[in-house]
């Protein structure tokens, strides 16, 4: 009796491990989604980086400007309708209207859901929809001019050491 006691301690204890551990790993793919969608973000606050940014997003989820218009007049970020986009375009249909909206409606509540969370409820892996944002956020920053560093000045020289006086000789 006590034996199994223990064991089923030890096997309820194991188990609450293993949703800790996967939590974790939810948590870390939704810090990841973050700074992808933030990247995504930061491209196209910049001049010419909006243009990139609408360029990429229309070719790798096929959409035209109007359907990404639609998505930023409703206040989302360019990262936002990156990882829509991502999220829909695996669902039946694809990109349609009722997918996009499904999914926003989700986001919102409520009970208001992450991205993880929603990802789970359609059976799809963040790690994949991660992989689509980092996509278009790297195909962003690729067409945007840096601008040069300002050279850093030179080092002055140091100044030479006197050499020693020689040793006076031991009488």
């Amino acid at each position: 009796m006590k034996k199994s006691l223990v064991l089923g301690s030890i096997f309820a204890i194991c188990l609450g491990f293993g949703h800790l551990a996967a939590a974790e790993e939810a948590s870390q793919n939704e810090k990841d989604l973050g700074t992808a969608a933030a990247s995504v973000d930061q491209a196209g606050s910049q001049g010419e980086g909006q243009k990139m940014v609408l360029s990429r997003l229309e070719t790798t989820f096929n959409v035209d400007a109007a359907r990404i218009d639609s998505l930023r007049s409703q206040k989302l970020g360019y990262g936002e309708i990156a990882t829509v986009l991502a999220l829909a375009q695996n669902m039946s249909g694809g990109i349609t209207d009722d997918n996009v909206n499904s999914i926003l409606a989700m986001r919102t509540g409520p009970p208001h859901m992450g991205w993880g969370e929603i990802a789970r409820s359609l059976g799809e892996k963040l790690g994949a929809v991660i992989s689509k944002v980092n996509e278009v956020a790297k195909g962003s920053h690729e067409g945007i001019e840096k601008p040069e560093r300002a050279s850093r000045p030179e080092k002055p020289e140091k100044p030479e050491r006197p050499e020693k006086p020689e040793k006076p000789a031991k009488p």
